[in-house]
């Protein structure tokens, strides 16, 4: 299995640990109104309902993308690359992003960047 794959897999899990962490364990949970409860909470509870809910609508975009390109046999460094700096791996920080750290060092155009392409 590909990374990219591997991306898709935890991907699609991240929205249900975000889940768990918004309602897990809270006190006066009504699961008769969720929706209502959870938009009354505070702090990271708050934060986590909304990770999960942009986790659940940017999740089949990703994977469609992943899948699509594994379909057509796109070069899979490529993809693999692609898929751990748009995943939620990289936003939890799971995953290095090396480019950033050579970006802080490049001033002026991205072709100083060493292994900058017109992939990133």
């Amino acid at each position: 299995m590909t990374i990219a794959l591997w991306c898709v897999l935890v991907a699609g899990l991240l929205p249900y640990v975000a889940t768990a962490i918004a309602k897990g364990g809270a006190k006066g949970y009504d699961n008769r109104d969720p929706r209502g409860w959870l938009e009354k909470q505070q702090g990271v509870r708050r934060r986590a309902n909304f990770a999960q809910m942009n986790a659940f609508e940017a999740f089949p975009l990703f994977a469609a993308g992943v899948l699509v390109a594994e379909h057509l046999q796109a070069p899979q460094g490529t993809v693999d690359g692609l898929a751990t700096r748009r995943s939620a791996l990289s936003r939890f920080g799971l995953v290095r992003r090396p480019h950033r750290a050579l970006a802080g060092r490049a001033k002026g155009s991205a072709a100083a960047m060493p292994g900058a392409g017109p992939h990133l």
